[in-house]
């Protein structure tokens, strides 16, 4: 009864506006390549649970398509820590979401992107 009601209740279409700044201000804060970066960066953190530094840079590397310098990486990955998407486990040099809250939902809602 409980996973019904975080499923159908918590992550349904009548909530689904509660976390939709998380998705809608990554447009407000950067250009279109950077956005859709950092969309994909993001989601490939929620599909894996956790998702090393490694294979993301890699993952960066071919969706940006050198259209940004291999340092923003860095920074890109820094901006979404600080805007509460995900946390860097320095010990394991991995990335997880900050809430499994806000990965459910990401998952249920932006999982559109192709590889």
């Amino acid at each position: 009864m409980i996973k019904k009601a975080y499923r159908e209740e918590v992550l349904g279409p009548a909530s689904r506006t509660y976390f939709e700044h998380y998705f809608t201000r990554l447009k407000d804060y950067y250009d279109d390549n950077t956005e859709h970066v950092a969309k994909r960066l993001i989601l490939e953190v929620a599909r894996n649970t956790r998702a090393g530094k490694t294979e993301l840079f890699r993952l960066f590397r071919l969706v940006s398509q050198g259209k940004m310098g291999d340092e923003m990486f860095s920074y890109l990955m820094t901006d979404l820590e600080n805007d509460f998407y995900v946390i860097y486990d320095i010990e394991k040099e991995q990335y997880y979401f900050s809430t499994n809250i806000l990965r459910d939902w990401w998952l249920r809602y932006h999982d559109l992107v192709e590889e």
